[in-house]
């Protein structure tokens, strides 16, 4: 196991330095990304231990932080940047969810600064290495620096409208330090199997630019699928090979096009009087595998 020095990522650096951070940290299950993520929302990944794919595109019933905050008249909203990962969670397609989900860049700020941020924020990183849009997810192959950028994107907005939350916790608990906590020497325990690298890791490069042409990543191509769950495309012969052949900028439009189709035809139908309860399926295109301009769709409940 090897690690970034301290140096090279700063922000995290700073805000494990001067804030809470957790002294015992254990992956959920010893397993693929999707079924810890489930864990974050769900406390549970519904048994799944593997990142299999035709669960993950139908999508994960259990009850999530969502149903909860809602059932107790607390509110929640997902501020995205490409395709919401938290949509592999079906309750959260449901008509009622629809406008929980807000563009990043349009609205997050200025929720903000409005006062308009809801109960439980989760904000969304961008998936796809492109022009004017670098992904900022963290993950190899993409820029450590990007997401250093996004996460104190989004620090600097919340300490500007929200600066009176450290100094509350503090009071409320009678803290004299100026953290609120401090990490114990636990890590030390596995000293022997940590070390710094000397050397820049070749899967998670330095600036590198945008990479449109490059080929998918397993994660990337999840996402692609999951967005064919939303716009339709599921039902064509070729779902099973959605993804396969994509560029990183066609999965980009691919899938940000899934969530537009979904949104707005979510909004219709609440505006037609649907259930709230009920999920909008979508119809594929009749002339293109890629679903372009309206196309049909349908509400089903669930």
């Amino acid at each position: 196991m090897s690690g970034f020095h301290p140096t090279r990522i700063p922000v995290f650096t700073t805000l494990a330095n001067e804030f809470a951070v957790f002294d015992r940290w254990f992956a959920s299950v010893p397993a693929s990304t999707q079924p810890n993520r489930f864990y974050v929302h769900s406390a549970t990944s519904h048994g799944a231990t593997s990142n299999v794919r035709k669960d993950l595109i139908r999508g994960f019933p259990q009850k999530t932080i969502f149903d909860s905050l809602d059932e107790n008249g607390l509110s929640f909203g997902i501020y995205y940047q490409s395709i919401p990962a938290t949509l592999f969670f079906s309750s959260l397609r449901k008509l009622k969810n629809i406008f929980k989900f807000h563009n990043y860049a349009l609205k997050f700020k200025s929720h903000a600064a409005e006062g308009k941020l809801p109960n439980y924020v989760v904000v969304e990183q961008r998936w796809y290495d492109v022009p004017f849009g670098l992904a900022n997810d963290d993950h190899p192959s993409h820029d450590v620096a990007e997401g250093q950028k996004f996460v104190k994107e989004v620090y600097e907005i919340l300490r500007f409208e929200h600066s009176s939350v450290p100094a509350t916790v503090k009071k409320l608990f009678n803290l004299k330090s100026n953290f609120l906590t401090k990490r114990d020497a636990w890590a030390g325990t596995f000293d022997s199997y940590f070390y710094l690298r000397k050397t820049p890791r070749d899967d998670c490069p330095g600036p590198v630019g945008a990479n449109p042409d490059a080929k998918l990543s397993e994660f990337q191509t999840e996402l692609v699928q999951l967005a064919s769950q939303l716009n339709g495309d599921y039902v064509l012969n070729t779902y099973p090979d959605i993804g396969k052949t994509m560029t990183v900028a066609q999965a980009k439009k691919y899938t940000e096009d899934a969530v537009r189709r979904f949104l707005e035809a979510g909004r219709a139908a609440l505006r037609a009087g649907a259930n709230e309860s009920a999920i909008v399926t979508m119809r594929p295109s009749l002339t293109s595998r890629v679903p372009v301009g309206n196309s049909d769709s349908y509400v089903e409940s669930y």
